[in-house]
């Protein structure tokens, strides 16, 4: 239940993937194009093994059918799953991040069109040490990397390595943007305070941590925004709201900010265009949930109910809706889908 209440939405509906039908499925990650489209990482299997699978989609929801075979590209080798993924704006530079079949985080550089990119790495992948979890984020040249306690900036094209350095938190990253000077990387503090490190996006140096008190905390951004979506889970209560980057080590980016009370797990959250906030929150073990669309303050706008039996994992806004794609049961098997929801002010 939540302290503060927004407008209820209607019952989304859920549109399946076909490209990602198997009897095993697992959304991974997904980033914003600046077209409104997306791409998604997820996990499937094919042919008795598990690939790393890589689908693009339009504005609408509906799949780029000359996007790899029918709109979806198997990324990397047999027996590798799913991590992250990021991309450039326009979406010609695309890096999915996976664990191998040896435990080791391989990035495989994919093109426009779901063709690998062989100038990328060697022959269109690089290694970089044992697959922990692992966040992404790109601009127009750089990749940047957070995955366990490292930290790694590459460039787009090639791959090269232009700066490494160790994390200087025990932070469990779950999203990191590269926004102007800053690597901003966010994620699970259990163990420790706060949730969101900010780093030099040149050298990797650290500049400091932001003051927040939740254990989780995730900052995503829209490509020419100047603003930051940011949110922090603390127990069941849950906070948002947008807020410039340069001023995150100031003080605290959630004071005065409303709490939303939510025995629900804060899974991922997506920057809205008309400047408030969009988080996903998930039924841990089970599926269901809500999607709740926030204000830029963090005063709730909207919240929608998700299905049952549909498990969301990862947020995004489209022109005219919010998507939250996940996977569901269809006839024994798992299979990809979009739970489409009404987007405040556009019902």
């Amino acid at each position: 239940m939540f302290l503060t209440c927004g407008a209820a939405s209607a019952a989304p509906r859920v549109v399946d993937l076909d490209g990602l039908r198997s009897r095993h499925v697992d959304i991974a990650a997904g980033v914003r194009l600046a077209d409104a489209g997306a791409v998604i990482a997820a996990t499937i299997e094919r042919r008795g093994a598990l690939r790393a699978a890589v689908v693009r989609l339009r504005h609408d929801g509906t799949v780029v059918e000359r996007f790899g075979r029918g709109g979806v590209t198997l990324a990397g080798p047999r027996d590798a799953t799913a991590l992250a993924v990021t991309s450039d704006a326009p979406g010609r530079r695309i890096v999915v991040a996976l664990r191998g079949p040896h435990g080791r985080l391989r990035l495989i550089g994919v093109d426009r069109r779901g063709r690998r990119r062989t100038g990328f790495g060697r022959h269109g992948a690089r290694v970089l040490g044992p697959a922990d979890p692992t966040a992404l984020a790109a601009d127009a040249a750089r990749v940047a990397v957070a995955h366990g306690s490292s930290l790694a900036l590459l460039d787009a094209r090639s791959g090269e390595t232009l700066a490494a350095a160790s994390a200087q938190a025990c932070l469990t990253p779950r999203t990191a943007q590269l926004t102007g000077d800053r690597l901003i990387v966010a994620g699970d503090a259990a163990s420790c305070h706060p949730a969101i490190d900010v780093y030099d996006a040149a050298t990797l140096a650290p500049a400091g941590a932001a003051p927040v008190d939740g254990a989780r905390a995730l900052a995503l951004e829209l490509p020419g925004e100047d603003t930051l979506c940011l949110a922090e889970q603390d127990g069941a209560q849950v906070r948002a709201r947008r807020a410039d980057p340069a001023r995150l080590l100031s003080g605290d980016p959630f004071a005065g900010t409303p709490a939303l009370g939510a025995a629900d797990t804060l899974t991922s959250l997506a920057p809205d265009p008309r400047g408030g906030c969009n988080l996903l929150l998930a039924r841990p073990g089970s599926g269901g949930g809500r999607v709740v669309q926030t204000e830029r303050g963090g005063d709730v706008a909207m919240v929608t109910t998700l299905p049952q039996r549909f498990r969301p994992r990862v947020v995004f806004v489209c022109r005219r809706h919010v998507l939250a794609a996940g996977v569901r049961r269809s006839g024994g098997r798992r299979v990809g889908a979009l739970a489409v929801v009404e987007r405040h002010g556009h019902g």
